[in-house]
């Protein structure tokens, strides 16, 4: 009898440290800092032109003239921050630029969170894409 005891004993504690005694290391979305990753590439048989490039960051909207392509991570931020980029080159022949948004929340990996291409975008008519932070 003193065994059984003894047993459900050692299985009561056993059973409180694995569920009960845990503590909650969730993160919720209001007090969570989020990092943005902004993509663009442009494709084409040309070479020597440059893409420009606008995007919202933690600092406030930020330009950038690049060659063929812009890779960089900005933040944190909050939730709820409208991301944003804009980009077009000096190309006036055929080819295509693609914009892409990445949002990662703490040290979650990157997902891809807005993506756009557009042939030949210009300064006139820029290739625009935004998301709004909702995770």
């Amino acid at each position: 009898m003193k065994r059984k005891l003894f047993i459900c004993g050692i299985l009561a504690i056993l059973l409180c440290a694995m569920t009960g005694c845990k503590k909650d290391e969730s993160v919720t979305s209001s007090d969570a800092r989020y990092y943005i990753r902004y993509e663009v590439d442009s494709e084409t048989i040309y070479s020597g032109y440059t893409t420009t490039v606008a995007i919202n960051t933690e600092k406030g909207i930020q330009n950038f003239t690049e060659g063929m392509s812009f890779n960089e991570i900005f933040g944190p931020v909050k939730y709820g921050f409208e991301t944003s980029i804009e980009a077009y080159t000096d190309l006036c022949y055929s080819g295509v630029t693609t914009a892409r948004i990445y949002v990662c929340r703490e040290g979650e990996p990157f997902v891809l969170k807005a993506t756009k291409s557009m042939s030949i975008p210009n300064a006139d008519n820029p290739l625009k894409v935004t998301y709004k932070i909702d995770f």
